[in-house]
């Protein structure tokens, strides 16, 4: 397949996951949410350093993870993107609403880690397939930064999103890594290396 024909493809897929996710009627989205963030306490251990995103659009929100995972004692970061850069940096916040990535503190004034220093990693995603692949919104922040924590062999990393977003395969790159799980309302799924 061409390069102008996988992108097309891949367009194509994000169009159709996207709707999916959005398809989703009200209550039914509300309790595969709470299921879902339910599901993924388990992850939490008192002063581990655990990625997770905020949502945007229809994204899943993991709300409820991120209180249950501070109230007991793990230590939540989420994305900060650099300029001109595809490697996230992660940032501690203290407040679920803020948004991390345009905190009013300068560059250098805000505390920052990468990715091989977390112990878990939430990703969002628009698309899983049975491999373990997972298809992003495009901008390939992710891909970059587990790209290069793939060589640590840290942390964990884990996607999460409704079973709407699943499809049996992905176009892939070359630098695509495969996640370890995927958790949805029905549950965990493993997949091998």
């Amino acid at each position: 397949m061409n390069t102008s024909a996988h992108a097309q493809l891949k367009a194509d897929l994000r169009r159709r996951l996207r709707q999916a996710r959005k398809n989703l009627p009200k209550n039914e989205r509300f309790r595969a949410e709470k299921r879902i963030n339910h599901q993924l306490y388990r992850l939490i251990k008192r002063g581990k350093k655990m990625a997770v995103y905020e949502a945007m659009g229809s994204e899943l929100s993991l709300h409820d993870f991120v209180q249950k995972a501070r109230q007991r004692g793990a230590k939540p970061y989420f994305p900060l993107i650099e300029r001109k850069k595809l490697r996230l940096w992660f940032t501690p916040c203290t407040k679920l609403s803020e948004k991390c990535g345009r905190q009013k503190q300068t560059w250098r004034q805000t505390p920052k880690i990468r990715a091989h220093r977390l112990h878990t990693i939430i990703v969002p995603l628009l698309g899983i397939d049975q491999q373990g692949f997972r298809l992003g919104q495009g901008g390939g922040y992710y891909d970059a930064t587990l790209f290069q924590a793939a060589r640590s062999h840290l942390p964990r990393i884990i996607g999460a999103g409704f079973s709407c977003q699943k499809v049996d395969t992905l176009p892939t790159e070359p630098h695509d890594q495969a996640l370890r799980s995927f958790v949805s309302e029905h549950g965990w799924q493993k997949f091998s290396p």
